[in-house]
């Protein structure tokens, strides 16, 4: 979760799982839902259970690493990946999408715009 960018339906299949399990739901019962999912995302510090929704989760994560491309370029990681994709020197690197490329650059590519925007 922390290198690929899922898809949307495999965030929701985690996301339904996620609740499932909370709601109690087994192969064969399902239970009367207690709490409104939107009670159950809220903070543990507001008194709720703290769940996240996976496509927030995954979203934060790529946007991790894109930000680790732009701050931390003596990684050997950022190395690899700046070197392969030719990003060039700067600080807030030129992105290209590329149609063979591995799951981390595809998932950097899908946010960086989001990254580059909220850096400037």
């Amino acid at each position: 979760m922390q290198t690929v960018f899922f898809p949307k339906h495999l965030c929701g299949d985690i996301d339904k799982s996620s609740r499932s399990f909370i709601w109690g739901k087994d192969g064969y019962n399902q239970r009367i839902h207690a709490l409104a999912l939107e009670t159950l995302c809220k903070p543990k510090h507001g008194g709720s259970v703290g769940l996240r929704e996976a496509r927030k989760v995954n979203l934060s994560f790529m946007m991790k690493n894109c930000w680790a491309l732009c701050s931390q370029p003596n990684k050997l990681w950022v190395q690899v990946v700046r070197s392969k994709y030719v990003c060039g020197e700067d600080i807030i690197s030129v992105i290209h999408k590329k149609s063979i490329a591995s799951n981390l650059w595809r998932g950097i590519c899908e946010v960086w715009d989001k990254v580059v925007h909220n850096i400037a």
